[in-house]
């Protein structure tokens, strides 16, 4: 935060602001962030979902008496996977600083010993879009803040992603966590492929981009943090409960009895049908949702379950 204050006194003087609360943070050993983050007393985990959610940072500490507000933060990070998933607890999950990162695998693709260096030519390029870039998103005297917007088919488009891939939680409880904030993700990267095409509207072809960097994303979350049984194992799940929404589409509701007879023919075992049925109505919203049938005061016993289609707005 020193480097993006706005102002302090120090003994006898007073420490002018910092105007310009743009930063970016390269941290080449991203495990750093993870182990001071766990620190009793420490700061720096809210204080990176504070940027994130672009809150001004306000430490409620004694001994720091900095303050930020309106913060520009940006971090670019590097982990192996093994670090990854040994310091990835539940508490980072929960919390939700996890999430608010883009978790890209990346690998070498070649082994060279000498390679060659970039030619001129494409720096200069680059160079000059990224010039272009700048003079474009300049505020000036005219505009203090420039403002974004979709236009009707990119709403349209990225209504639709959100109500399937957006928010898909086929790929288990961990990389949902891990991906719960990819809708507003996606939406940000669309904003900075519209602004490198030198426009102020997000158009579909931006939707389109931002998507298979998300789509990425979930699939690198995926390598690392689920092994190939387990995907095996999810898509089966997947698979089954797939077959009850299509048969809650005949029936208005049915126990798992006849889920299992109806349904499966008995060809599905008990735990993966329960297992189907729990993604269902852990979904959100619900896919199908639980009503208890008690059996008259004559007859005791346990009440029968049966499981509703929920209606679904379209």
């Amino acid at each position: 935060m020193a480097l993006i204050h706005d102002g302090y006194r120090q003994g006898g003087q007073n420490i002018p602001a910092i105007d310009d609360k743009r930063l970016w943070i390269v941290e080449s050993e991203f495990a750093n962030i993870l182990h001071h983050g766990r620190g009793k007393g420490n700061t720096l985990s809210a204080a990176l979902r504070d940027c994130w959610d672009g809150i001004s940072l306000k430490p409620a500490t004694k001994s720091n008496r900095l303050y930020a507000c309106n913060p520009h933060v940006c971090l670019s990070g590097a982990i192996t996977p093994n670090e990854l998933m040994a310091l990835v607890t539940s508490r980072e999950m929960t919390n939700g600083l996890a999430n608010r990162f883009l978790m890209l695998w990346a690998e070498r693709s070649e082994m060279l010993p000498f390679p060659q260096a970039t030619p001129q030519a494409t720096v200069d390029a680059l160079a000059w879009r990224i010039f272009k870039l700048i003079e474009f998103v300049r505020p000036n005297q005219e505009v203090d803040c420039l403002q974004m917007e979709l236009t009707s088919q990119a709403q349209w488009h990225y209504a639709q992603l959100y109500r399937s891939e957006l928010n898909d939680d086929s790929a288990g409880d961990r990389v949902t966590a891990l991906m719960e904030r990819r809708a507003p993700m996606l939406l940000r990267i669309a904003m900075l492929f519209a602004l490198t095409d030198l426009q102020l509207c997000v158009d579909v072809v931006h939707i389109e981009a931002a998507m298979a960097w998300i789509r990425y994303a979930n699939e690198s979350a995926k390598y690392v943090f689920i092994s190939a049984s387990d995907e095996v194992k999810m898509m089966q799940i997947g698979e089954l409960a797939h077959r009850i929404v299509a048969f809650r589409d005949r029936r208005i509701q049915a126990s798992r009895s006849e889920i299992m007879v109806e349904c499966f023919q008995g060809h599905a075992s008990k735990a993966n049908i329960d297992a189907a049925i729990e993604r269902l109505l852990n979904t959100s919203p619900p896919r199908i949702s639980i009503h208890l049938i008690h059996r008259p005061k004559e007859k005791p016993g346990s009440p029968t379950t049966i499981y509703k289609r929920v209606k679904t707005r379209p």
